[in-house]
């Protein structure tokens, strides 16, 4: 089973996330996280497989959250789901991150990245 922690600061759209992937056997919710604070202490105190990681969210910069959640969690892979491009990453962020989906990305899909990630 893949430990997904969910990073994600819109609540409907975090609600959705923990919905699709609790439908999934393979995928197990371990955390919620709303701001990248949040996403790095929890990323450190739960050691998910995979962080599941809006972009977007108040906190610390991109480049900090994704190099902290590397830190904290260094053998967790890093899946973006934002509606930002991969532009806001630097390059030592960006190669730190397994993929990159933007929003719109069917649910199918997004579960069938995670448990890809998750499994490397």
């Amino acid at each position: 089973m893949t430990g997904v922690l969910v990073c994600e600061d819109a609540p409907d759209m975090c609600a959705l996330l923990r919905d699709a992937l609790d439908d999934d056997s393979g995928l197990d919710v371990v955390g919620e996280a709303g701001d990248g604070t949040d996403a790095l202490r929890l990323a450190e105190a739960l050691q998910p497989d995979v962080v599941l990681l809006d972009i977007g969210m108040p906190g610390p910069a991109t480049a900090d959250v994704v190099a902290g959640v590397r830190a904290a969690a260094p053998d967790a892979a890093i899946v973006v789901l934002s509606g930002y491009g991969p532009e806001r990453f630097d390059a030592r962020a960006a190669r730190e991150i397994a993929a990159h989906l933007p929003k719109t990305t069917d649910l199918d899909a997004v579960r069938r990245t995670l448990r890809a990630a998750g499994g490397r």
